[in-house]
């Protein structure tokens, strides 16, 4: 385990451009007071962060010489397919939980599909196709348990550090200041993803097949 999380570490440390780019773009999920933002989510959420997953899952691998174009052609599909077959509870049951006052309730449905999504993408890259994806996913949070605490701990800390946080910037004045606002919101979205890619890119290193290189040697 050890090693694993030192290589996944490095895989991100090397690439720290690429976190900072997702977290340029990913900010506006914080700032959903403003109206326009909403755009913004949508191309974010199915162009940029894609790409980006792709790209680390590429160098996880030891494929540092796949362009984006490849990346986009071999896996854009099938992410953009799960990302939609995962979201499809929250959607369904969005209206529902509004109408009985259930926010925590949502809070919950989003925590799980967070942590499901954590082990199923990277069997989207790893086997390229989407049954496959959730059947393997699945199969491996319940055949592993021992190795998979630390990822769980990794997505969960992902998951409600930025709840927190902007709970506590919510109800202070400094909420009102649109500059601390995108510094907070760009410091609370890097500490975010950075452990949901550590999660990611560990549960892929674990998974990786045997005859690819090791990350950094091609």
């Amino acid at each position: 385990m050890k090693i694993l999380l030192q290589s996944a570490s490095k895989v991100i440390h090397n690439n720290i451009i690429l976190l900072l780019v997702l977290n340029v773009f990913s900010i506006v999920f914080y700032l959903d007071n403003y109206p326009a933002v909403f755009y913004v989510q949508i191309l974010v959420q199915f162009l940029c962060v894609p790409l980006i997953y792709a790209r680390f899952y590429s160098l996880s691998v030891g494929r540092d010489q796949e362009t984006y174009i490849q990346l986009f052609q071999d896996h854009w599909k099938n992410y953009t397919v799960v990302y939609l077959l995962l979201a499809c509870p929250r959607i369904l049951l969005y209206k529902v939980f509004l109408l009985i006052g259930g926010t925590h309730l949502l809070e919950f449905v989003d925590y799980i599909i967070t942590v499901l999504s954590v082990f199923i993408f990277p069997f989207v890259f790893l086997r390229r196709a989407i049954k496959i994806a959730f059947v393997q996913g699945i199969d491996f949070i319940k055949t592993d348990m021992s190795f998979n605490l630390v990822p769980m701990f990794l997505v969960s800390f992902s998951f409600f550090f930025p709840l927190v946080m902007k709970t506590l910037i919510q109800r202070n004045f400094l909420y009102e200041s649109f500059s601390m606002l995108i510094l907070l919101s760009f410091m609370m979205s890097i500490i975010s993803s950075y452990f949901y890619l550590l999660a990611l890119v560990l549960i892929i290193l674990k998974n990786r097949p045997n005859d690819l290189p090791e990350p950094g040697n091609t």
